[in-house]
């Protein structure tokens, strides 16, 4: 479909668009490097070893031949690093294990290239799939044995059992780094775009807004019910746009804190006065006389979102809200008589764009993390399928205030002055809205 001549263009997409491809093409371009690097590493250390220790080499031919082949492999890999079949690294990895093999059979000391077999333990998780890394790890590990049985001595036996060892530990941190730079960067590549685009829709749905207004406003009273379904449709759905627009906006550039003393008391009450409990659901509070350290508008925003999950959950109940102080943190708490949730889900609540609701976002407890987070403090869920669920936040307390001498005075008519809030302190005219989410 083609776009309008006054339809607005998301000027940051595309260039984002051409980043990412940027980013993608240049990795794939470092794989002949990587291989070359790899491949001309790995001769060095042979040549070193064979100059460090000659009457190791039971044979000079034969370990001339693995090692002249591993630094022509290096060249060739640089030389054709931007034409490399797919299956390059396949080879890389096999290739390595047969001339390995080689070399330790005309080595007197097995062990002096057992080291070598790790690299695949390293390169695996990167450059293939689960399943395939493990069968190389597998294959790497099998072949490792009969280089060492063929030895037949103690020594290169327990060499075995060290290069295993070494090579499954480094498969097992290459993949969970692997896993967690590529979750990285698809999140950041996701919020990059996100902000473009809720960017260049805000302006649009603010004038859709006005103009919906503006026909109402010169619309004659009272509207015919046809017109009048149709107008509050469409302010239902712009306002939802909106909503959808702002939790983007909030999840990808979120605010600095304005970190401050607050009551936990107050900070449950203007949750409540913005999102009250429905008629059939009940609320109540146990509460101690704690004080937070952080960012009263982003603790207000945390704690209106868990309680809309909470009366979400369920269609009548009861929503249990706690607090109580814990070795220098509050533990705050919302707990609900729904329905619960399966581990399955429980376990991925606060993954951004998770969400089990038909028109959520799934952004609403990301940013509840992100929040409770970045104040220094935890979160986490638990919930049972026909218990409910409750959530669990460890935020910082507020320091103990300074003790006033006896006798002594600031204030009028010798009463103590107040503690003085901290300089930064800031209080909204308005209290932030709830955030959908699963």
């Amino acid at each position: 479909m083609s776009m309008g001549r006054g339809s607005p263009k998301l000027s940051g997409a595309a260039p984002l668009g051409r980043r990412l491809g940027h980013r993608v093409s240049a990795v794939a371009e470092r794989r002949g490097e990587i291989l070359a690097m790899a491949y001309g590493l790995a001769t060095l250390g042979a040549i070193g070893a064979w100059a460090a220790a000659p009457g190791q080499i039971l044979n000079v031919v034969g370990i001339a031949f693995p090692v002249a082949t591993a630094g022509l492999a290096s060249a060739l890999f640089f030389l054709f690093r931007r034409r490399l079949p797919p299956y390059a690294e396949d080879v890389a990895v096999l290739g390595s294990l047969a001339l390995l093999g080689v070399g330790i059979a005309y080595t007197a000391q097995p062990a002096l290239f057992t080291p070598y077999y790790v690299w695949v333990g390293f390169s695996a998780p990167m450059w293939f799939g689960r399943r395939r890394a493990v069968l190389y790890l597998l294959l790497t590990m099998v072949a490792c044995g009969a280089d060492m049985l063929v030895a037949g001595t103690r020594a290169a036996l327990a060499s075995w059992f060290v290069t295993s060892a070494i090579l499954v530990v480094a498969f097992l941190v290459v993949e969970f780094l692997s896993r967690r730079l590529v979750d990285h960067e698809r999140l950041a590549a996701v919020g990059e775009m996100a902000s473009a685009v809720g960017h260049e829709l805000r302006n649009p749905l603010t004038a859709i807004s006005n103009a919906l207004y503006l026909i109402r406003a010169s619309l004659p009273e009272p509207l015919d019910p046809e017109t009048e379904r149709h107008l509050r449709l469409a302010e239902r759905e712009t306002t939802r746009a909106s909503s959808i627009t702002e939790d983007v906006m909030a999840f990808v550039r979120p605010r600095v804190a304005v970190l401050a003393r607050i009551e936990v008391r107050e900070v449950v009450a203007a949750a409540l006065a913005t999102a009250p409990p429905p008629e059939a659901v009940r609320v109540e509070k146990d509460l101690s006389e704690a004080r937070l350290y952080a960012d009263r508008d982003q603790v207000v925003e945390v704690m209106t979102n868990l309680l809309s999950n909470a009366y979400e959950a369920m269609p009548s109940g009861v929503v249990t809200v706690r607090a109580r102080p814990e070795r220098g943190r509050v533990v705050l708490s919302v707990a609900d008589t729904g329905p619960g949730m399966e581990k399955a889900v429980s376990d991925r609540v606060f993954e951004p764009f998770f969400t089990t609701r038909h028109r959520g976002t799934g952004l609403g407890l990301a940013i509840v993390r992100r929040l409770v987070e970045d104040h220094g403090g935890t979160v986490e869920v638990h919930s049972t399928p026909g218990q409910g669920t409750t959530f669990v936040l460890r935020l910082p307390a507020a320091p103990a205030a300074p003790a006033v001498p006896r006798g002594a005075s600031s204030g009028p008519s010798g009463t103590p002055a107040p503690d003085p809030e901290p300089d930064g302190a800031i209080t909204p005219e308005l209290a932030p809205r709830s955030l959908d989410n699963t």
